[in-house]
């Protein structure tokens, strides 16, 4: 599974993919402290910054899973609570993304008051938008106890599904692999091909090359 997290933090999200067993493909985060430590744990992962600056095309049908707590001062009871008004309202941003990558699963999330926020208005878009580009949507709200941790903490996790989406992913993979397997056997074919040639002209292969063209053993005595 090809997971990338929007928001990225210090990556919490990219951590989880890693343990899972995901290859984490990039992480969009803008904060300078946030971005020495990701390149530390993650030196491998492609990095953003803003992402207002961030144009995904180029990963389209390339991401299975995408992540991201989407800034929650605009909604939360202990900020000014200014929600769509605030410049930290990045809900469209997120949305222009998923529509530019169309991932398979999209998990987002946010703190409890995004809930109550002008009576759940953005708390209802998240979930609308998603369902209009085709996503299933399921909302639930966890809090931090629920894994042990010494607080409640609420926070709410929105989950989508596009399974059209997750179908075109895996059918691109499995056409990479194919390609992938042509290629491996027409490189064989053309070693093999090359080393007989050499053979019947007198001349001697590399031991590297005959394992490459995998000769059984009623060839072994010529080539050495």
């Amino acid at each position: 599974m090809k997971h990338a997290s929007l928001f990225s933090g210090i990556g919490a999200a990219d951590l989880a993919a890693e343990w899972m067993g995901w290859e984490n493909i990039f992480q969009c985060e803008k904060d300078e402290f946030c971005l020495k430590v990701l390149e530390k744990n993650f030196p491998k992962t492609k990095r953003y910054g803003d992402i207002k600056q961030f144009a995904a095309g180029e990963y389209m049908g390339a991401v299975d899973i995408l992540t991201g707590g989407f800034p929650c001062q605009p909604y939360s009871q202990a900020g000014l609570r200014k929600g769509t008004e605030d410049d930290r309202h990045l809900w469209p941003e997120y949305l222009r993304i998923i529509r530019e990558i169309q991932p398979g699963f999209v998990v987002g999330e946010n703190v409890y008051g995004i809930i109550n926020w002008s009576e759940g208005l953005v708390f209802e878009q998240v979930q609308t938008d998603l369902e209009a580009i085709g996503y299933e949507v399921q909302a639930v709200v966890l809090p931090a106890c629920g894994i042990n941790a010494p607080h409640k903490r609420d926070r709410v996790w929105f989950v989508a599904y596009s399974e059209s989406n997750f179908r075109n992913i895996q059918t691109r993979n499995e056409r990479s692999l194919t390609q992938a397997i042509q290629e491996e056997r027409f490189n064989e074919s053309f070693v093999t091909t090359n080393t007989n040639s050499k053979r019947r002209e007198g001349g001697k292969t590399s031991r590297n090359i005959k394992e490459v063209g995998r000769y059984s053993g009623r060839h072994k005595q010529t080539i050495e």
